[in-house]
């Protein structure tokens, strides 16, 4: 955003606003987040296409790390996706990765029209998947995320980095 002449305080409000979590939980359109964010956050005239650019752009790679810990995760275990995610953000991961690799079983915010934090995501997501929360582990790197779920009764493991995620799984017996 700074390319574009927007000061880094201002954009910070990009991803920080609550238009920003109903665009990720689907129930706004990418017309109506764009004139949102151009109206009442940045405040800053932006092209559509530029700040669609911009949005995509923090979503740059994949640790290869993090993938063969999928990988080896899902051959052993069934494995599910839970994330808090828009439009955009859908398509952008679309073309770094290939999720199906690691789960068959995606499940998207923006599609679900709830987020991680939201009372009915973990009682929506177990009962699609038809396990007992005792037997799932969310593996997520934000805490509120953990605390939701554990309110049902799943386990959580805070991912700092692909080390400690390998290690958790171990000592846990997954790995």
């Amino acid at each position: 955003m700074q390319d574009y002449g927007l000061q880094k305080k201002r954009a910070e409000k990009f991803f920080k606003n609550k238009d920003y979590l109903e665009f990720s939980r689907g129930r706004m359109t990418e017309k109506g987040f764009y004139n949102s964010l151009i109206k009442k956050h940045l405040k800053f005239e932006l092209t559509f296409k530029q700040v669609k650019f911009a949005h995509d752009y923090h979503l740059h790679d994949i640790n290869e790390e993090v993938r063969l810990i999928l990988k080896e995760l899902n051959s052993k275990h069934e494995v599910a996706i839970v994330t808090n995610t828009n439009k955009w953000q859908t398509e952008r991961v679309k073309k770094l990765i290939d999720l199906t690799e690691y789960s068959e079983r995606i499940f998207c915010s923006n599609e679900m029209g709830m987020l991680k934090t939201d009372d009915g995501c973990f009682p929506f997501v177990l009962k699609e998947l038809g396990i007992r929360a005792n037997k799932a582990i969310l593996i997520d790197d934000k805490l509120a995320n953990i605390k939701k779920a554990k309110e049902y009764g799943i386990n959580g493991l805070l991912y700092k980095n692909p080390e400690l995620l390998m290690a958790d799984l171990k000592s846990l017996g997954l790995l």
